[in-house]
């Protein structure tokens, strides 16, 4: 399953490509998902943060961008509110995680990104216009290439 499955049902999506950069975006059903930012039709100026307030096309639906359950993200440019409620930096070093929740109605689908510091925040409550990078999408990725090279060889 990919991020959009849950999230944006019915809408086509694409697998996250390693290394990309995606920003989040408010779709006229009122999900939230990821998408590239060169498929927005913003104008000119290609500024993400202007179709906030005043969205001028939705983007092609082939576009919404399908995160796995674990990938390693990377949010920059996190603005100053968001960071001082959720107590992070303007930079921050995320996992993706996908939550199901048990109801009444039945089970509940939720993505969210965990933070170093402990605290996930729902996929929904990211600002729109905020950019993510996709550094690894999986935990092992990640650990493979973090690990520290020997620096002596062996004889």
């Amino acid at each position: 399953m990919t991020m959009s499955d849950y999230s944006v049902q019915g809408v086509k999506n694409r697998p996250a490509l390693e290394g990309e950069v995606l920003v989040i975006y408010r779709f006229d059903n009122g999900s939230k998902g990821l998408i590239s930012p060169q498929n927005l039709d913003i104008g000119e100026s290609k500024n993400v943060e202007s179709r906030q307030e005043t969205p001028s096309a939705e983007p092609s639906i082939e576009s919404i961008v399908g995160i796995p359950d674990g990938a390693e993200l990377v949010m920059t440019g996190i603005s100053p509110s968001f960071q001082s409620s959720h107590h992070i930096s303007p930079t921050e070093v995320v996992i993706f995680r996908r939550v199901t929740e048990n109801s009444e109605a039945g089970d509940v689908h939720r993505e969210t990104v965990e933070f170093r510091n402990g605290a996930r925040v729902a996929l929904e409550d990211l600002e729109v216009g905020q950019r993510v990078g996709i550094l690894a999408l999986s935990a092992a990725e990640s650990v493979t290439r973090r690990k520290p090279r020997s620096s002596h060889t062996v004889a």
